[in-house]
């Protein structure tokens, strides 16, 4: 499967070589737009996506977001409804290496105040 899911994913390696593929769907109201004009299900994955990076962190596990793949594709391959919106997908296990982190920007460079 995940080899199928890849081909629908730019043919991004991480994907099939994963030990798992979180796929996150909305399924409930994706017609609803938030007042600022964002798609509320946009958001909440979003979110989701992002709390599952994070304990995936925890956990001392390596993760990639996907978020370059065909959705129509990969609805048709996992048998997701129609109604719902495949969002975004996570490659999640153990690197195959020992490549260092990226160093974080500091604060300054990513906070602003009061202005952007």
């Amino acid at each position: 499967m995940k080899q199928q899911i890849r081909q629908q994913a730019e043919t991004q390696p991480m994907v099939e070589e994963a030990d798992v593929l979180l796929v996150f769907c909305a399924t409930d109201r994706t017609d609803f737009v938030m007042p600022c004009g964002q798609y509320g299900y946009v958001v909440d994955m979003s979110l989701a996506t992002g709390f599952a990076l994070l304990e995936a962190a925890e956990q001392g596990l390596d993760t990639c977001i996907i978020c370059a793949f065909r959705e129509d594709s990969v609805k048709d391959l996992l048998h997701v409804p129609a109604s719902a919106r495949v969002v975004s997908m996570v490659a999640l296990g153990y690197g195959a290496d020992n490549s260092p982190r990226k160093t974080k920007k500091n604060m300054e460079e990513i906070v602003s105040y009061d202005r952007f």
